[in-house]
């Protein structure tokens, strides 16, 4: 009996001893790099458009008159999705060779949630609206509410008039 204990023993050594020195034998761990890459773009600086504005009628009666728009919350939505800090200055004119006509003047006395504004009377010039010297990332979107109004002089002839208003916001430092 102590013969088969004694060759137990030693098998039972053998195998923990030969487990032991295999495990010593193992590989180190490996280490490696990957880079991930990713292009990021600007987005745009845009204008939601505006149709039309549509002012009401006006009767002339020998006075000079002001009229204003058929709906009040005449605006202007400006996404700024470039992801930067530059400023905008969102300016204002008629098309190049128009006017409103009849000596009539179209005057906007805008209120926004971000820049500066400024009252302005268009003409052919292009005019400051709204200036943002320094842009928000994390406030993209600007409502500009324009109160625009018209001034119809006594001696206006009866007609219908249009002009086409220009809206241009310009990218980076704002002009003076």
């Amino acid at each position: 009996m102590i013969k088969t204990t004694t060759v137990a023993t030693t098998a039972l050594l053998t195998m923990l001893g030969g487990t032991f020195l295999f495990q010593g034998v193992a590989h180190a761990d490996s280490t490696t790099n990957t880079n991930a890459t990713i292009s990021v773009t600007s987005g745009g600086l845009n204008i939601d458009p505006l149709a039309s504005i549509d002012f009401n009628a006006i009767t002339l009666n020998g006075s000079s008159q002001t009229s204003k728009p058929k709906i009040e919350d005449i605006s202007l939505n400006l996404r700024d999705r470039r992801g930067l800090s530059d400023g905008w200055d969102l300016q204002a004119s008629y098309l190049k060779g128009a006017s409103l006509g009849g000596g009539m003047t179209l005057k906007l006395a805008p209120t926004s949630d971000q820049g500066k504004v400024a009252a302005v009377s268009l003409n052919g010039s292009a005019q400051n609206i709204d200036v943002l010297d320094k842009a928000d990332a994390t406030k993209p979107d600007t409502k500009i509410t324009l109160s625009p109004s018209i001034e119809v002089p006594a001696k206006t002839t009866p007609n219908q008039y249009t002009a086409t208003i220009v809206w241009n916001v310009v990218d980076g430092a704002p002009s003076e």
